[in-house]
């Protein structure tokens, strides 16, 4: 089944505009959720992935908050290196790409944006719970206790490993 025309298509297609003709919608501004890239080269950095954004979107500043990327290696390909991203975004003002960038993300549609001809990067909202992690500390003889505790519960909790045994 073939699709129309997608967000990918209209980016790529388009000519540059320039920051005079962008027209920003009655100064609003748009806060797009965070989105989630399977799959980022293992030679791209964040300034890399940064300076895509930047350049789609055409805003004055960046438009990224923060990236996270976690380094996977792949599991059919042995020391083939890959990162998945997860991209924060700053509010941005709102124009026809921000606009219709942010409508599909929030819909759940995956979105294509071309990073260097023919290579694109797949994205989609993401989804996952925003992490809080409990800052560094001292341990109290009573926080040891109640951490070995809880350590102790998880290693139970997983499942034995039966020893193998190999006939000669």
């Amino acid at each position: 089944m073939k699709r129309g025309p997608t967000l990918l298509s209209f980016i790529i297609n388009r000519p540059t505009i320039p920051s005079s003709n962008i027209s920003i919608m009655a100064s609003n501004m748009t806060q797009i959720s965070s989105v989630f890239l399977p799959r980022v080269s293992a030679y791209h950095d964040k300034a890399y992935i940064e300076s895509v954004f930047w350049t789609v979107f055409q805003t004055e500043e960046s438009p990224i908050h923060h990236i996270d990327l976690i380094m996977k290696e792949d599991t059919k390909k042995p020391n083939c290196f890959y990162h998945i991203a997860f991209v924060f975004f700053k509010p941005l003002p709102t124009t026809d790409i921000i606009a219709q960038f942010a409508a599909e993300i929030e819909s759940g549609k995956r979105v294509k944006m071309v990073h260097s001809d023919p290579w694109y990067w797949n994205m989609n909202k993401n989804t996952r719970p925003k992490q809080v992690r409990k800052p560094a500390r001292i341990l109290s003889e009573a926080d040891e206790a109640e951490i070995k505790e809880a350590q102790k519960a998880l290693l139970n909790a997983r499942p034995s490993e039966e020893p193998v045994t190999t006939v000669a």
